[in-house]
Parts: C-alpha cells; sequence; structure tokens
C-alpha cells in the first residue's frame, strides 16, 4: 500500500474492494492496523486533541479560543495573530494571550501520548500537527517525527530581521510581564515573537518537505480533532494515495467531499466511500477504544500516570455506544459507506414565503421557522433579487431554529435541483453552497435562530422546475426541500416593481426586459451585490440576531432615511 496510483487517481472498483472490502468502519480499520496491515501511519493532529488539557480550540462557538478574547478589544478575533496587528500594537494583546497558553501551564492528553505510542511501536512515519502548544514534544514524539505546521512556542525570533532570539529569554519576559520584547541586533529594533505562524506568514519549510515525501508514503492516516478547515493544512487529507484508509476521530464530521469541487475530501456517509471511517466521540475516549482493540491500553495507562494527564489512568474498557452515542446503534461497526436506498427518502416539498429584505420581522421569521414539521427551518426568498428565467438566478435566507439549529454540524448543502430528481447524487448535483458558518449568531437560549444566505444562478436550459434541498452531506439525506420553482416570464410593474403576474401556486420573479419582447434590454441581476444587500439588511433584525451595536443600527438607519435612501 502507499503507492499504488497517485493521490488524485480515482481507483477501479477491484481497488476500493481491495482496501476495506467497502466496510468501512472504524473497527475494520483497526483491526486491520492490530493484525500488521499497516506499517507507515501519518497523524493530522488539531487543537481538538489540546482540549481536555484545558486549552480551548479555536473556533466551537461559546468555548473557543475565538469567542473569548472579547476582553482585549481586538478589531476581530483573529487579530491577535495578525503580524500587521501584533505590530501596531506593539503585541500587547498576543503577549498576554501567550502567557495563559504557555505549554508549561498543562499536561499532555491521553490522544498526545497515543501518538507517542504510535512511535515506541515503530508504526509513526510523521505528526502534523496545527497545535502551538508543543504537547507533542512533551509526550515524548521525537522531533524529526514531527511536523509542526503553524510553529510553536518552541523558538522565538524577530519578526523584523528573523534572527533567532534566546528561546528562554523570550519565555520568561512573557510569563513575567516584561513585553514587548525588543531585537537587539543592531539597527533593528524589531518586535521578539515565539515561532508560531501568523496570519499572513509562510509555514516553515518542513512542512512542504515533510508533506511531500510522507504522506505519498502513507497506508493509514488518522485525523484527529481538527475542523479542516485551515488551508493548506487541511489538504493534507488528499495527498495520501487512494489505496490509505482515513480514520477521522472528532466530535463531528469534518472535511467531507463535496459534490461541486474535485478533491479528495473525506467521503464518509456517502455512497462512493471506499476508505474513509470515523468515530465520532472526544479524541481521548476514541484512543482509549483503539487501544482496547490493539492490546495498547496498559501501555497507555501507563504513559498516563507517568504524564499526570487530567482524569488519570483507568482501564476499564470503553463502551463505545456510551462514549460515542451518535455511532448507536452500531457503534465501533458503523459503516461510514452509505446504502443509495437511505438517499431516496425524501421529504416532501413545501413553498417557501415571499419575502422583501425590508420587511424582516422577529416573529415571522422565527415563528414561520419554529412552526416548520421539519424541526425548526424555514427558507424565505427574496422576490426582489429573484429572476425565475434561464440563466436568472434565486436569492434568499434559510432560517434554522430548535432540532434544525442543534443538528446543524457545518457540513450541511442548500444545492438547487432539476425537480424530479430522486436521491442526492455526489456526481450529478453541483449547484450547491456549503452552509460552514451562519450569517448571524445564535442568540440566547430561550431566543436561538441562525440564518444562510442562500443565492444561486439558475444553469442556462430547457429544465423550467426546480428544487432547493436542504442536505448533510456527512450522510447524504435530505431533510428539507422546496419548490418547484417554475421558470415563467412576468412583466414588470413600472411604478411598483411588484411581480404583475403570480398567485399562490407560483414562486414567480422579476422579468426585467423590455415590454416589445426585446430580451437586449435585460439587466442582469449581481448576485454578489443582491447578497451584500441582503446582509446589510439582516442590521433590520434585533438586536440578539446580530453581532452590532443597536443604536448604532438605529442611528445608521435613520440617517439612510434621512438622505432617501432607505434599505434594499
Amino acid at each position: 500500500m502507499g503507492n499504488v496510483a497517485g493521490a488524485g487517481a480515482e481507483p477501479d472498483e477491484g481497488m476500493k474492494r481491495a482496501v476495506l472490502g467497502l466496510e468501512c468502519t472504524a473497527r475494520r480499520v483497526l483491526e486491520n492496523l492490530r493484525d500488521g496491515k499497516y506499517a507507515s501511519v501519518v497523524v493530522m493532529a488539531g487543537a481538538g486533541i489540546s482540549v481536555s488539557c484545558g486549552i480551548p480550540d479555536f473556533r466551537t462557538p461559546g468555548t473557543g479560543l475565538y469567542d473569548n478574547l472579547q476582553r482585549f478589544n481586538l478589531p476581530t478575533p483573529e487579530s491577535v495573530f495578525e503580524l500587521d496587528f501584533f505590530r501596531a500594537s506593539k503585541g500587547e494583546a498576543f503577549y498576554k494571550l501567550a502567557k495563559e497558553m504557555w505549554p508549561d501551564n498543562f499536561k499532555p492528553s491521553p490522544t498526545h501520548l497515543f501518538v507517542r505510542l504510535l512511535h515506541d511501536k515503530g508504526l509513526l512515519r510523521r505528526a502534523f500537527t496545527q497545535n502551538i502548544d508543543t504537547l507533542e514534544r512533551v509526550a515524548g514524539v521525537p522531533d524529526d517525527k514531527l511536523v509542526e505546521a503553524h510553529g510553536s512556542f518552541a523558538n522565538s525570533s524577530c519578526t523584523r530581521c528573523r534572527k533567532p532570539f534566546d528561546a528562554e529569554r523570550s519565555k520568561n519576559a512573557i510569563l513575567e510581564g516584561k513585553t514587548p520584547i525588543m531585537c537587539e541586533e543592531p539597527g533593528c529594533g524589531g518586535l521578539v515573537k515565539p515561532d508560531i505562524v501568523f496570519f499572513g506568514e509562510g509555514l516553515p519549510a518542513k512542512f512542504g518537505i515533510c508533506s511531500s515525501s510522507d504522506l505519498p508514503q502513507a497506508d493509514l492516516l488518522i485525523v484527529m480533532g481538527t475542523s479542516l478547515t485551515v488551508h493548506p493544512f487541511a489538504g493534507l487529507v488528499e495527498m495520501v494515495p487512494p489505496d490509505c484508509p482515513r480514520l477521522l476521530l472528532n466530535m463531528k464530521p469534518v472535511g467531507v467531499r463535496i459534490p461541486s469541487e474535485e478533491s479528495n475530501g473525506l467521503r464518509l456517509n456517502q455512497p462512493e466511500n471506499w476508505r474513509d471511517a470515523m468515530i465520532q466521540g472526544p479524541c481521548d475516549e476514541a484512543v482509549r477504544a483503539i487501544c482496547d482493540i490493539l492490546g495498547w491500553r496498559e501501555d497507555l495507562e501507563a504513559l498516563v500516570e507517568s504524564f499526570g494527564s487530567n482524569g488519570g489512568p483507568s482501564l476499564d474498557p470503553i463502551d463505545p455506544l456510551v462514549a460515542f452515542p451518535a455511532m448507536a446503534p452500531d457503534g465501533l461497526d458503523k459503516n461510514w459507506r452509505l446504502d443509495e436506498d437511505v438517499t431516496k427518502r425524501l421529504p416532501s416539498p413545501p413553498r417557501p414565503p415571499r419575502f422583501h429584505s425590508e420587511d424582516f420581522d422577529l416573529p415571522l421569521l422565527e415563528s414561520a421557522a419554529r412552526a416548520e414539521e421539519g424541526g425548526g427551518m424555514e427558507l424565505f426568498i427574496f422576490e426582489e433579487y429573484t429572476t425565475l428565467r434561464p440563466s436568472g438566478q434565486i436569492a434568499g435566507m434559510l432560517c434554522l431554529t430548535g432540532e434544525s439549529l442543534e443538528n446543524w454540524n457545518g457540513c450541511h448543502v442548500l444545492a438547487l435541483v432539476e425537480a424530479g430528481m430522486e436521491r442526492w447524487d455526489m456526481e450529478v448535483i453541483s449547484n450547491c453552497e456549503l452552509l460552514d458558518e451562519p450569517m448571524t449568531k445564535p442568540g440566547p437560549e430561550d431566543k436561538r435562530a441562525a440564518f444562510h444566505q442562500a443565492a444561486f444562478q439558475i444553469p442556462p436550459g430547457g429544465t423550467m422546475e426546480f428544487e432547493l434541498w436542504y442536505v448533510d452531506t456527512t450522510n447524504g439525506r435530505v431533510s428539507a426541500r422546496w419548490g418547484p420553482f417554475q421558470l415563467r416570464k412576468t412583466k414588470k410593474n413600472s411604478t411598483t416593481g411588484a411581480s404583475a403576474a403570480g398567485g399562490a401556486n407560483h414562486l414567480v420573479g422579476v422579468d426585467t426586459s423590455s415590454e416589445d419582447g426585446d430580451d437586449s434590454a435585460e439587466e442582469s441581476l449581481d448576485l454578489d451585490r443582491a447578497v451584500d444587500e441582503i446582509v446589510s439588511a439582516m442590521n433590520e433584525l434585533p438586536s440578539h440576531l446580530v453581532d452590532a451595536d443597536p443604536n448604532d443600527v438605529k442611528d445608521k438607519t435613520e440617517k439612510a432615511k434621512d438622505d432617501g435612501q432607505g434599505t434594499k
């Protein structure tokens, strides 16, 4: 394994069956590892493996690092890792954060120690980590087996002349609050920081060298505790050969292949899957379950005791149905290859309400969504931005509340499909948008709602009916659909701009062609502009739905009205 075909090559059916026998379960992967079928294991690790150590990850709503930096009064949460802001602020916020996150304050987790065990057993080819906390080093993973893709606290250097700075002096200055740290090279005077990769900086040369040499030779890839959203690190999953199984340890599926992208993203819960499996739950519980199967549990717990990891050692076998409830009823035997028949069960399509962006109203938005039998989901179509004609567009907003909001996992798409499609086909349906982040943040627990933009260009051709589907790409299930949208020509009322034809049975857009039938005068609507205006109109929403100062929004709105502009 590891050199059968290029990383981007699609294998034939024989090779697909040879990898896992189309039994894409965590147990099958781990039993192969136990039986000596894999000898070159590559690990990809993210912030999730350090959460149990007391270090927050970056993006988890409410508890993530970016959601808890308000005390520093940053322009954006990411500013703390931006080089220009670091220089302009003389590193004030970063130095304070670095003091709190300094590795000496934490001990490695069982997951860090599992990576160490892979090395001790002679199986670890390389561990690539996004983490800057150096806990892989602390756990005993040798430097030559470790690639710290985003740098670490281990070394420091000047941000201007790039000369190394004594790491111990840098550490002491940060921990004692004696900052900013200035470069001592003659004529420089630049700021010194630990060698953590900031936004806009290049990754260490070791990352490029090792990723090019290691990933094509891997025969097992283990991905743990990462959102797989930051590139180029996230792209490593695409560099392993097609006969290399990929095992994800994470709280939710991530990095799942999107049909409109020609990539080797994870194919969890897709009919085309032949090598991807997952343990969905906390990483520490996952590695203990792995060690139960491999017969390494005593070795792992000995390291846990030796390093004083949080929670201490335990030899109690992991019950997968208790530790990983999202995988019930099959546990580690859950097959992450989706049976195509599952995707054929489609809900009945409701017709979305027609909606004007200037008419945002909390009861209308949230009440309509909460009333939906689908579990708190409603799609609003913005009539003024929608032109239902070939090469036209559909624009709107998806509101999620209640059960639908709880089940949203960043792997959902809103897809424009031809009416009559019977299932979610990853190869055919390509006009879709990943709903990875909401436009607005959920509010208090008693009034929680999140909103996603929807903007689609209608493909030219003979099709006259389309539907919009809400799909979970991790399992291919279509949990809601709206339509059909029927392509029709209407005439624009010259005084109101409203549709002159319509009726309750059809969603009808605005035809911008001239009245004599000459389409040469047609005005093409700019979808990017439409979305910008929709987002702008979101400022009219109640303050608990937007991350903005209500007084500031009110002042801007009143000024716009005084100027005769209004909200678009």
